[in-house]
């Protein structure tokens, strides 16, 4: 989204980069580069209540509940609200009223993207996930 701004005195209109945008932009680039986007897996986690309820102690993007099947393999991935969120207050005042919307999006946009990029890895290595996000681990230590 962007707002059309007239330049002072010039009576042009400027394309102006919404805030909230950019503020989602730069808490995923945070994450990005403090590395909270790597998956990482745990087999302690039980369930979606299980993570949840200790999401704050979890990485920002946990695998879990690997189960093999016929047809490949099943695992959940989660990635904490309250991590995302965090993150965001960086960025945007909670005070925003579409703070809470941004905080969504921005979770939404995370889940989707690693969950993409880890289900590609999966399709093309054959290996469980455990093993893709012990090596992605591994590799960005």
């Amino acid at each position: 989204m962007f707002k059309w701004i007239a330049s002072w005195g010039s009576g042009r209109l400027t394309k102006m980069p919404d805030i909230c945008e950019h503020a989602r932009q730069q808490a995923m680039s945070q994450l990005l580069n403090a590395g909270a986007l790597t998956p990482q897996y745990r087999s302690d986690v039980t369930s979606e209540k299980d993570f949840e309820e200790r999401q704050i102690r979890l990485p920002l993007c946990t695998v879990w509940g690997e189960d093999p099947q016929p047809d490949g393999v099943r695992f959940t991935l989660s990635v904490s609200l309250l991590q995302v969120e965090d993150a965001l207050l960086e960025q945007l005042s909670a005070s925003e009223p579409r703070f809470r919307d941004e905080r969504d999006r921005l979770h939404a946009d995370i889940k989707q993207t690693v969950l993409r990029s880890l289900t590609n890895a999966v399709n093309a290595t054959g290996a469980p996930p455990s093993v893709i996000c012990s090596a992605l681990t591994s590799s960005s230590s």
